[in-house]
């Protein structure tokens, strides 16, 4: 479903009284509230298409960067590799599953294709952390209700462009989640 298609759902059923199932009062106000919801999703998007993803990681043998994306969980039910035990000069060889194993899933910044390992293979020493992970946009909202997406940086904290825009209110992520609000106007 595109931005569009999103914001053109929501106002129906907004209009139409209904929100997120349940009956719902709507006034002028709502609607503010919904376009501004779906403007900052959009500049969010402008924002991380115009600046390139930011490397996490370093492979240390090849020295190519990569973006961590997360960990995942492998589901393989009928996979499975072997797995020698050493004990007392004895060996003895199992087949293990690979069903629910983690892994970490990672993106090459040089040509953007995706790579899966298992975790303990990418947190063994393979790869090295590269500086701090900042967000890719915050939301700086004011006093007249608007709002800016602003870049994150190492060295400017959300509070820091609080204090320095006496008309900013909050600055939030792009969950919602509040990074700082003034305490008074």
């Amino acid at each position: 479903m595109t931005n569009r298609d999103e914001i053109s759902k929501d106002v129906d059923e907004l209009l139409a009284g209904w929100f997120d199932g349940e009956r719902y009062a709507v006034d002028k106000n709502d609607i503010v509230e919904l376009v501004l919801k779906h403007s900052a999703q959009a500049a969010a998007l402008v924002i991380m298409a115009l600046n390139p993803p930011i490397a996490t990681h370093r492979h240390k043998k090849r020295g190519t960067e990569y973006v961590l994306i997360g960990v995942g969980k492998m589901q393989a039910e009928n996979w499975k590799f072997p797995h020698t035990y050493r004990d007392m000069g004895e060996s003895e060889t199992d087949m293990l599953s690979v069903d629910m194993r983690e892994v970490a899933i990672y993106r090459s910044i040089d040509d953007d294709s995706l790579w899966v390992r298992p975790r303990e293979e990418f947190e063994d020493g393979r790869f090295e952390a590269l500086g701090s992970l900042l967000p890719t946009v915050w939301i700086m909202k004011t006093v007249a209700g608007e709002f800016y997406p602003i870049q994150p940086s190492d060295k400017c904290k959300p509070e820091d462009h609080g204090r320095l825009n006496d008309h900013v209110v909050s600055i939030e992520d792009l969950e919602g989640n509040v990074l700082w609000k003034r305490s008074a106007l």
